[in-house]
């Protein structure tokens, strides 16, 4: 096809994962309360320590799914006639033919709401994710310069994440997906440090998605305050790049590359332009500087340098 576009946020959702996915590939102590895919009066669901969680399509549910997702956005009539027969969304022949139909040449998919979801067990989370990873990057392999498909780092669990950089960057993962609200602890402590040294180490970029902690629900319809949340949302990730700024990650590891999704670009500007005025009034030029972590350049200059947004309709931006 002709080089076209490329989505740096694109979507893999869990409906579209293959049943048996988790089954056939955890330990066995824990396949009875790992996930499966189960019929229920609310339709296919996953299933997981006797909880339902989100809807499945690798089911009875599978005719429904492909026609809501697929014909909402306009793929052709044969890409939901192969899904129909079987084929799941996420068999990457599917993913490329919907792509090439959409004039997508390359794509970034960040998860859908699998990183929403919560376990009870730590044990299984961790089996939970290191599968999941393992999947995305094997169909991701059916065409490297097409799809990337986001590994998922266990960020409630900061000493596994630097291990599962350089286990993904083995397997040939380019950048991995850091969710920064299920942070177990603020990204300016020094617990992620071994995080960022393996991601600048194998060249991993640390991609994140604006979004909310697990569990947070969305606002009421009443008196506005779902509409009210829709447009702060882009602007969620903003403590956390500051924070990475200020803490000196960029300046300690100067070869990490950040990116953040969906955050849009308009509000940037202003951001960073107010991240460099505070580093001029409360450190540059401050009587008591007001941090203890040494900079070299400032905000915007590590900004230039290291981090990257993406932004769909923004005209301001």
């Amino acid at each position: 096809m002709e080089y076209t576009n490329i989505s740096a946020d694109s979507h893999l959702s869990d409906v579209w994962y293959p049943a048996d996915l988790f089954q056939s590939r955890l330990p066995s102590k824990l396949r009875e309360v790992g996930p499966r895919v189960v019929e229920t009066d609310k339709g296919t669901m996953w299933e997981w320590e006797g909880d339902l969680h989100a809807a499945a399509a690798d089911g009875n549910d599978l005719p429904k799914h492909a026609k809501g997702h697929f014909r909402a956005s306009r793929a052709a009539d044969a890409v939901v006639i192969e899904v129909e027969e079987g084929r799941l969304a996420s068999d990457p022949d599917i993913i490329l033919k919907h792509m090439d139909m959409d004039g997508t040449y390359a794509g970034v998919f960040y998860t859908g709401n699998t990183r929403k979801e919560t376990f009870r067990d730590p044990e299984l989370e961790k089996a939970y994710w290191a599968i999941h990873n393992d999947w995305v990057v094997e169909v991701s392999s059916a065409s490297p310069d097409r799809l990337i498909i986001l590994p998922t780092l266990p960020s409630t669990y900061p000493e596994e994440c630097a291990g599962e950089v350089y286990r993904m960057a083995e397997k040939g993962a380019k950048a991995v997906e850091f969710v920064l609200f299920d942070a177990a602890e603020p990204v300016y402590e020094e617990v992620w440090e071994p995080l960022w040294a393996a991601a600048e180490e194998t060249g991993t970029v640390i991609c994140s998605h604006i979004g909310d902690k697990k569990g947070t629900p969305r606002p009421p319809y009443r008196r506005g305050a779902r509409l009210a949340h829709y447009p702060q949302a882009p602007k969620t990730i903003g403590p956390y790049l500051a924070q990475l700024i200020f803490s000196g990650v960029f300046e300690r590891h100067p070869d990490l590359r950040y990116s953040f999704g969906e955050c849009r670009i308009g509000w940037i500007p202003f951001d960073i332009l107010w991240m460099d005025r505070t580093m001029e009034q409360r450190y540059l030029n401050a009587a008591e500087p007001q941090s203890d972590i040494s900079l070299s350049m400032m905000p915007s200059e590590y900004i230039k340098r290291q981090v990257t947004f993406t932004f769909e309709d923004d005209t301001v931006g």
